[in-house]
């Protein structure tokens, strides 16, 4: 009984690490092909200010899946914008 839990967390925790690394992967080509098509914010149009509730999360790669839910802004915060692709915008916080 203690084997087969064992070896169903092997498994499982691999999955997940591969899965990580797949993600990682996708993400890191998302970003690089992102970079052809980005639109650049001139210096005077790139204030932002966040606004809403709740928080406003980074993401690694401009695709819902890259995002980090570690690292994220709240109402308020001051910001400026420097490249736009999508509806995803790079951002510098001030």
């Amino acid at each position: 009984m203690i084997f087969k839990t064992l070896v169903k967390t092997f498994i499982l925790l691999n999955s997940l690490y591969f899965t990580a690394i797949a993600l990682a992967d996708t993400c890191k080509d998302i970003e690089e092909h992102s970079t052809q098509d980005q639109v650049l914010i001139p210096t005077y149009q790139s204030g932002r200010i966040i606004v809403g509730n709740g928080h406003a999360y980074f993401y690694s790669a401009p695709d819902e899946k890259c995002i980090n839910r570690h690292v994220f802004l709240v109402p308020n915060d001051l910001l400026n914008a420097y490249v736009e692709y999508k509806s995803f915008t790079s951002v510098i916080y001030l």
